[in-house]
């Protein structure tokens, strides 16, 4: 017997939320998971971004397009009955902010900040934490009511569970990555004197990212007579402090500039101009965007904490992304070594293999379908 799966995407709104579902869905065999079709809810942006079949089923309301308690009310009292109309099985909840009430669920665990309160009271602002400390008593509600968890990285899974206590069905699936970051030129040694180091960070600006820490870095570094170019891509507010802190670092703006956003075929056209990629964040579920630079076969600077071991593993140079001499440090050890930047981004780029889309795809809907099949046995 075949399942029909229905999925909230109804407040996939980050990057990697939004690469995860397009991803899984533009990779589902049916006929290796016994899927018979898949009913999703969102909002139009993300639904057109969605592949075209015959077996995907996509459901638009205009209330995923309003203010988030539009969209709560919609998930607690609407998609309950949409599921039962369509023949649903089984419901994946594709945000741990699950307030629909239906049996059997899948919850998927993509923000561990609300679970990692020490990096929380670092956000400015007393409104951050209290969203977050609500955040962690919503999601550990709806994490322990559903009948399978899917988690992004054995972290999530450890550092989650301290919260909510032993989890009796749960399954870690890594996310893929996009095949277009594999089609990057290849990088050669480069041992050029008075080079000018172009390195990248891709990512939101929050204070637990670090920006702070590596503009401080990048000071350091030109003090000491390294030429560098630091450059940040991804969306954000630029706090004043951040601001202040690049005029001191670069007051003539030679040497540090923030992009914002930018699609994926721009971000190709960076890295291949990027001899390392820096990624400091404190905090990952899995860190997408990392795997991104190694599958571009970038040179790899990175946080030691949270999961970005579990996915970068020895594939690159690790430092403390909160110690401004760690990673300067760990910047001049690969500026000095060129052999070990060539040797790097080739295992990184290999490493990546391991990551794909399809790989994804399959783990989640056999889980998915295997949750169904257990709960109906049940009944």
């Amino acid at each position: 017997m075949q399942t029909t799966i229905g999925i909230d995407a109804s407040r996939n709104r980050s990057g990697g939320a939004k690469a995860h579902i397009i991803g899984i869905l533009s990779h589902l065999n049916r006929q290796s998971t016994g899927v018979k079709e898949v009913h999703i809810w969102s909002y139009k942006e993300l639904l057109d971004l969605l592949p075209d079949e015959s077996w995907l089923i996509k459901h638009y309301s205009a209330e995923l397009e309003k203010s988030l308690i539009s969209q709560i009310n919609w998930q607690r009292k609407k998609l309950p009955h949409e599921l039962e109309i369509h023949g649903c099985d089984i419901l994946f909840s594709t945000l741990a902010t699950n307030f629909c009430d239906y049996n059997p669920t899948v919850v998927l665990c993509q923000n561990l900040l609300p679970y990692e309160p020490s990096l929380v009271k670092e956000e400015q602002g007393l409104l951050f934490k209290l969203k977050n400390k609500m955040l962690n008593k919503i999601e550990t509600s709806a994490l322990n009511k559903a009948n399978g968890v899917i988690f992004l990285s054995e972290y999530s899974a450890n550092q989650v569970q301290k919260f909510t206590g032993p989890i009796d069905n749960f399954k870690i699936i890594h996310h893929g990555v996009d095949t277009i970051f594999r089609n990057c030129p290849t990088k050669t040694k480069d041992i050029a004197e008075n080079k000018v180091w172009n390195i990248v960070y891709v990512s939101t600006i929050f204070s637990y990212k670090n920006h702070s820490q590596i503009i401080r870095a990048v000071g350091q570094l030109l003090k000491v007579g390294y030429n560098v170019k630091m450059t940040f891509v991804g969306g954000g507010v630029i706090s004043k402090d951040v601001k202040q802190l690049q005029s001191s670092v670069d007051p003539e703006n030679n040497h540090i500039e923030f992009l914002g956003n930018r699609t994926h075929e721009e971000l190709i056209s960076i890295f291949e101009k990027t001899d390392i990629f820096l990624f400091a964040s404190s905090c990952e579920t899995f860190g997408i965007t990392l795997l991104e630079g190694m599958a571009a076969g970038l040179t790899i600077a990175c946080s030691n904490k949270s999961s970005l071991p579990e996915v970068l593993d020895d594939s690159g140079v690790y430092f403390d992304p909160c110690n401004v001499d760690s990673i300067s440090n760990a910047l001049i050890h690969l500026f000095e070594n060129p052999d070990k930047r060539y040797f790097l981004a080739q295992r990184a780029k290999q490493r990546s293999e391991q990551f794909t889309w399809q790989q994804t795809s399959l783990e989640t809907f056999r889980y998915l379908v295997s949750i169904s099949n257990k709960t109906e046995n049940i009944n």
